[in-house]
C-alpha cells in the first residue's frame, strides 16, 4: 500500500462497489454524459489506465493539469487504487481520513451536480473545469457548495464522511477527461499528481 500524506486518525478500509442507473432523470442524464456510476465495460474504463499511451493520447488540453491539481485532501491515506477491485472495476481513488476533514476543490471549475442522487455515492459533488477535466468527489459528510456555484482551486467544498455505500470515512476521488466522443471516461487521478 502506498501511503502519500499520513496523519494520526487515518483509518485503512475498502469499500463495495457502487453503481446503477438513477431513477432521478437529472443524475441519469449525467450518469449518461459523463459515465458517474453507469455500466461500461471493463476493457474500456481500464483502457486509460493500463496502457500508457492511450492515457496521454487521452488527456489533450488536460495535460495542463498534471502537476497543477490540489491534493484534495490535506491529511490522507491512500487505500484503495484505480483499477480492478474484486467483481467490480473501481473508477477513482479512495482517501481515507478523519470525519469531517475539509475536502479542497483539485481547481477550478463550475459544480455541476451537488447532492445524493448518485447510487452508492452518498452525498458526491461534479466540479467541471474548463477544459475538458471533471473531478468527482463522494461520500462526503455535507456538501458545502451547490449546483451552477464556480468554485476556486483550494476552496473547501465538502467534508469527509461516510455517505452512501461506505464501510468507513473516507473521499472516493475521481477525475475524468473528455474525449473526441464528448464522453468522459475515468483516468487515474495519481497520473495528475507526479511523485517527485
Amino acid at each position: 500500500m502506498l501511503v502519500l500524506v499520513a496523519c494520526s486518525g487515518c483509518s485503512i478500509f475498502s469499500i463495495f462497489g457502487a453503481g446503477g442507473t438513477s431513477q432521478d432523470p437529472e443524475v441519469a442524464a449525467l450518469q449518461k454524459q459523463y459515465g458517474i456510476g453507469a455500466s461500461v465495460s471493463e476493457s474500456a474504463r481500464g483502457s486509460y489506465r493500463s496502457d500508457p499511451a492511450a492515457v496521454e493520447k487521452q488527456l489533450g488540453r488536460t495535460r495542463a493539469y498534471i502537476g497543477a491539481l490540489l491534493w484534495p485532501i490535506k491529511c490522507a491515506r491512500l487505500t484503495s487504487r484505480f483499477g480492478r477491485r474484486s467483481l467490480r472495476f473501481h473508477e477513482g481513488i479512495d482517501l481515507a481520513a478523519p470525519a469531517g476533514t475539509p475536502i479542497y476543490a483539485a481547481h477550478n471549475g463550475d459544480v455541476l451536480y451537488s447532492g445524493r442522487g448518485f447510487n452508492g455515492y452518498g452525498n458526491i459533488i461534479l466540479l467541471k473545469g474548463d477544459t475538458g477535466l471533471l473531478s468527482v468527489y463522494a461520500h462526503n459528510r455535507s456538501n458545502l457548495v451547490k449546483k451552477g456555484q464556480p468554485v476556486k482551486k483550494g476552496q473547501v467544498i465538502a467534508y469527509v464522511g461516510q455517505t452512501g455505500r461506505a464501510s468507513g470515512p473516507h473521499l472516493h476521488y475521481e477525475l475524468r477527461v473528455q474525449n473526441k466522443e464528448n464522453k468522459f471516461p475515468a483516468v487515474d487521478p495519481l497520473i495528475f499528481y507526479p511523485r517527485g
